[in-house]
Formats: C-alpha cells, structure tokens, sequence
C-alpha cells in the first residue's frame, strides 16, 4: 500500500545548519548523495535520535514541532519538507 503525504512547504537543505522545518510535526528527508548520511533529532542540545539516511533513500520523520534536525552532510544533498498524512 502506497503512503501518500501533502506537501507543505518548499524543500530545503537539511545539513549541519539546526531547521525545525516550519516547526512541523512530519518531515519528509531525501538523501540524494551516493553516500550514507546521518541525521540527527535534537530537543534543545539533547539528542533524541540519530538515524542513518542510506544513498537515494527517503524517510518521513515524526518530531515535535520545537525540535530541531541536521545531518552531517556539509552542502545540500540532503534534503527536507514539512509534510501531513493524506488521506
């Protein structure tokens, strides 16, 4: 079965720079570098969660709306967009 999202807002660079993403709830990360990547989910300077982004791989985080990713991808391959359930 397929998962559909809605898209809600325009995807940006998830690096070493800390992005809430629109303080949404549901981000969609696209890896699309041809290496691994490790994203990292912080409240404040505590880190809740780290999660390997394989190469061409995408993944749909839940956080809380305060909460803050990075990756250790320096550029842009990296990248994020607030995102809903659809129905």
């Amino acid at each position: 079965m397929a998962s559909y999202y809605k898209i809600l807002g325009t995807e940006t660079a998830c690096n070493t720079t800390t992005n809430t993403f629109g303080n949404n709830v549901l981000v969609r990360l696209w890896n699309t570098d041809t290496a691994a990547a490790l994203i990292t989910g912080k409240t404040g300077s505590t880190t809740n969660f780290t999660v390997t982004l394989g190469p061409s791989q995408e993944i749909v985080l839940e956080k809380l709306t305060t909460d803050t990713l990075t990756s250790n991808n320096t550029g842009t391959a990296v990248k994020g967009v607030q995102v809903a359930y659809r129905n």
